[in-house]
């Protein structure tokens, strides 16, 4: 079973399916885009098999790739299943697989693209 992903909006108003998916085979609790905790099984952290956080059962490096491609999971989340810690090398590894790069949603390029104006403005005047 694979881990499925919820944003803490989402796991407030389907807490029931959140559950049943912790009960499952693994959730990984998104919050502001970012891994903000794990449910796992009952059974597995009782046993101590516990995948470590960021791992995601049967999740390998191409699965993990696409999902990122798709918006799926976070960057972050990505990052960590695979085991990086720079982001350039996921754009990279993108690239090697000949996905397409996430596209942020139409809200977050708004802010992104204020954000970047703001910090023009200011190098302009100084």
């Amino acid at each position: 079973m694979r881990m499925k992903y919820f944003t803490s909006t989402e796991a407030k108003t389907r807490f029931g399916e959140f559950i049943e998916a912790g009960m499952k085979g693994g959730v990984c609790l998104t919050r502001n885009g970012r891994p903000a905790g794990y449910l796992i099984p009952a059974d597995d952290y009782e046993k101590g098999e516990a995948h470590s956080p960021g791992v995601a059962p049967g999740g390998g490096i191409a699965e993990t790739l696409t999902l990122y491609s798709l918006g799926k999971i976070p960057r972050l989340c990505a990052m960590q299943r695979i085991g990086i810690l720079d982001y350039g090398l996921l754009l990279r590894l993108l690239n090697a697989a000949g996905l397409p790069h996430p596209r942020p949603k139409e809200q977050d390029r708004r802010k992104l693209d204020k954000a970047f104006d703001a910090f023009m403005d200011q190098a302009q005047d100084g």
